[in-house]
């Protein structure tokens, strides 16, 4: 499972404006717009019909919106940009020249689900990249070692993206104070 690529969908948003935070003069109050937007043959629209106007780059991220997804994309440099930097962080699914043009912002390429688990980790570690040992030891019940990775300390870490862009990101992932307590309020089922 964990090696078998998947989409995404909105869980690749954040590495965008992690990408824009870290190397543009944007940040979580630089606003942006949720408006019906034509990007030459494309017109998306965000999982409830709606658009929600003027906002913040944290309010669009908050709510998962797509239309400010796709121009942050757009402004960091689009998908060649995004490409590096998302293998500077451990994700190497998405194949050069591939098409996906601005539907890759809204997480339309194929990954691995250990890909995106190495990615979310250099939040976590500040903007720092370094290769994740996803099983460390494993013993029986009685205490047996069956198998155990030999620690390689030869790995470097690199700075992927800065630590504070990785702070905004992460203050923004985490603050549960900013969306709707219960998912899909905005849906009207049928």
């Amino acid at each position: 499972m964990v090696t078998s690529r998947r989409q995404p969908g909105s869980t690749f948003k954040p590495f965008s404006y992690a990408y824009a935070m870290s190397k543009l003069p944007v940040s979580p109050d630089t606003p942006i717009y949720d408006v019906d937007t034509d990007f030459g043959n494309w017109s998306p629209d965000n999982y409830d019909g709606k658009f929600m106007g003027r906002m913040s780059l944290r309010t669009a991220l908050d709510n998962s919106r797509n239309i400010p997804a796709i121009k942050i994309f757009l402004y960091a440099g689009g998908q060649e940009a995004i490409t590096k930097f998302i293998r500077s962080i451990g994700i190497d699914s998405i194949k050069d020249g591939a098409s996906y043009g601005s539907s890759l912002a809204l997480g339309a390429g194929e990954v691995k689900p250990i890909e995106m688990a190495q990615a979310y980790s250099v939040f976590a570690n500040g903007g720092w990249y370094r290769e994740v040992t996803p099983l460390v030891k494993i013993e029986d019940v009685s205490g047996n070692i069956i198998y155990e990775t030999t620690q390689d300390n030869s790995k470097k870490s690199t700075l992927a993206f800065s630590e504070g862009a990785s702070y905004l990101i992460s203050t923004i992932l985490s603050d549960t104070t900013s969306r709707p307590s219960t998912w899909n309020t905005y849906l009207t089922l049928k």
